[in-house]
């Protein structure tokens, strides 16, 4: 476990945001399970290790995959292997994404994770899948996979994940048939499906959806839609890790970001209106944005569809006058061994009074002390822990710093790059 002492307090300077895995994921996913005869090429690298365990993932299937300076060469799946090892690492995304796939193709496989992985909620899509052919020999990984998907009526929760619903969808474009998902409880993060649905549309498949993502949604394929190869595309930038950097300029500096679609799906765009609602100096320039050192106010934000967001947000948060609240975190509980705790925990360590009020978090502005942050190995702590560093009064250790590569890998170049400044632990 690599440990990092942050010791400037300033950032200026431009980054480029990475390209994001929330995106990459699905499109290389697509890219394998679209026609044969079609080879796609994926612009946007991402070294993460999620991203990592997708593309094995997809290798061990049958699929080949060139890895390009800039990104990627897929040559779909022109047979798969039967009795494939899937090892998702920690990867909820894969896991739940390709369950489905293998079970509406008939691909016996088993699945393998990561210790973290094996606590994370997966039974309701489970369920969802043995109501219609599916058969496994566990309810949590290891998994063996057999049987396949039948077409018509599914039914799943909306309020678990909304990666199952995601994953379900991309499955039924590989069912013989028209099948229709409902969604029995509000998504929690409809916009992530839309970004599902996007991808999907990108690759020719259309889905008909009645209703805006609450009770009793649903989604319609019909049994026409396959994959066909957009033969380019272009993974969007990541809008959740660069938040990060929004916010080191708001509260430290003076940063540029390029790389950012402002017509993504991606939920975390709101970023910028949630920094603006705080009093934050954002402009436009070309193609950066453009965050600068601002004296920000508290905040009442609903992030019920942002969960990725609240660590970081909660420094903002943290440097801000008055007191904020962060609502409708009860998701993060269930992240990452309870991810919730350890924002909470992380902002007491420094000396900010932080505190769960129902489904909300509370964050009193205040200064930051230094001392010592564990990020308990969750990726999203580490960016938070880093903001915490440039803002404290004095120096602040943080435990763990390695976690980060799990989504972004260069990380800590990109924060040298902008001026930052830390030391190794021994």
């Amino acid at each position: 476990m690599t440990n990092i002492l942050v010791k400037n307090k300033i950032l200026r300077g431009k980054v480029e945001a990475i390209p994001s895995k929330f995106v990459g994921q699905r499109v290389l996913i697509l890219s394998a399970f679209s026609q044969v005869d079609k080879i796609v090429r994926i612009k946007g690298r991402i070294d993460s290790d999620d991203m990592l365990a997708t593309i094995e993932c997809l290798r061990s299937l049958g699929a080949r995959i060139d890895d390009l300076a800039d990104g990627y060469l897929v040559f779909p799946i022109m047979g798969y292997n039967k009795g494939a090892v899937l090892d998702c690492r920690e990867s909820g995304a894969t896991l739940r994404y390709l369950l489905p796939i293998v079970c509406a193709l008939g691909i016996e496989c088993t699945f393998v994770g990561g210790e973290k992985l094996t606590s994370r909620p997966i039974n309701d899509l489970l369920k969802c899948l043995r109501d219609r052919g599916a058969s496994f020999d566990s309810d949590r990984l290891p998994i063996t996979v057999s049987g396949k998907l039948k077409s018509g009526a599914y039914r799943i929760r909306g309020d678990i994940t909304s990666q199952f619903v995601s994953g379900m969808l991309m499955a039924m474009a590989l069912i013989d048939g028209k099948s229709t998902l409902t969604v029995t409880t509000p998504i929690e993060a409809v916009d992530n499906v839309n970004v599902t649905m996007q991808s999907m549309q990108n690759f020719g498949v259309h889905i008909v959806k009645q209703g805006d993502g609450g009770k009793n949604t649903s989604f319609t394929i019909m049994h026409t839609e396959r994959y066909r190869s957009p033969l380019d595309i272009t993974i969007d930038g990541d809008w959740a890790s660069s938040g990060t950097w929004l916010i080191a300029g708001a509260i430290c500096g003076n940063v540029e970001v390029s790389g950012l679609n402002l017509e993504s799906n991606q939920s975390d765009k709101n970023i910028i209106d949630i920094l603006d609602k705080m009093g934050a100096n954002i402009r436009f320039e070309g193609k950066y944005i453009c965050s600068i050192l601002s004296n920000l106010n508290a905040i009442d934000y609903d992030a019920r569809t942002t969960p990725d967001l609240v660590p970081i947000l909660s420094v903002a948060c943290a440097v801000a006058e008055g007191t904020s609240r962060i609502r409708n975190v009860a998701r993060l509980r269930s992240k990452n061994g309870n991810r919730l705790n350890g924002v909470i925990k992380a902002l007491n360590s420094v000396g900010i009074k932080a505190y769960e009020e129902g489904d909300d978090l509370v964050v009193e502005g205040g200064l930051v002390e230094g001392g010592r942050v564990s990020t308990q190995g969750d990726h999203r702590l580490v960016m938070m822990a880093l903001l915490l560093g440039i803002v404290s009064r004095d120096n602040i250790a943080i435990e763990g710093v390695g976690a980060v590569d799990k989504v972004y890998p260069r990380f800590l170049e990109d924060f040298v790059s902008l001026g930052g400044k830390y030391t190794v632990e021994n």
